[in-house]
């Protein structure tokens, strides 16, 4: 029976190992970290709108993406209703496949800013002859949002020779006020030679 020395069986064992006779263990497959970051949402246009009362409001909307998913789903909600002077908010959600979920407000206030639109009935100069009365045909207001307003005139014309103011104000709900004048000119008859 041959005889082995140490090195020759430590070498043979090596050997073994090398072609697999080890039983080397399998690598432990790494995992991916998990989703925690939330998609970022961009809202289009300005977050704070200024909206003119009685006209139509159209939202700009929103996006959403996120750095794993892409692009995803914006949902909206809220409503601005145009006819009624007051603050509303727009909510714009989005939400991950990880269940990550972000959201975005709008905040827009409707308010009547025009004022009313004043028209003379007749001539914003009249002349009248020293002696005559003087009719006044007045004025009407229409308001963008209120519709016909009360017309308020102030001033008067006198009996003497000279120039008078007949001022007509108009003030909407939302607080504009406008006026327009009108110049009446009292002048000497012309006695005709």
């Amino acid at each position: 029976m041959p005889r082995y020395t140490l090195p020759l069986i430590i070498s043979i064992i090596l050997g073994l190992q090398g072609c697999g006779g080890g039983g080397a263990s399998t690598p432990t497959p790494v995992s991916s970290p998990a989703d925690t970051t939330p998609p970022v949402i961009t809202v289009a246009g300005s977050i704070d709108v200024q909206h003119e009362q009685g006209t139509v409001y159209t939202d700009a909307g929103a996006t959403a993406i996120d750095d794993v998913d892409g692009n995803v789903d914006v949902s909206v909600s809220g409503s601005v209703d145009e006819a009624v002077a007051a603050a509303y908010n727009i909510t714009y959600s989005a939400s991950d496949k990880a269940g990550n979920s972000a959201s975005a407000t709008r905040n827009i206030v409707v308010q009547d800013t025009i004022a009313p639109v004043i028209t003379l009935n007749g001539d914003a100069n009249v002349t009248i002859d020293q002696g005559f009365e003087y009719s006044d045909l007045g004025a009407t207001a229409i308001d963008s949002v209120d519709g016909n307003l009360e017309v308020s005139v102030s001033g008067s014309v006198g009996t003497e020779i000279g120039e008078y103011t007949l001022t007509y104000s108009a003030r909407d709900a939302g607080g504009n006020i406008a006026s327009v004048e009108r110049i009446v000119s009292v002048t000497q008859p012309d006695t005709g030679g």
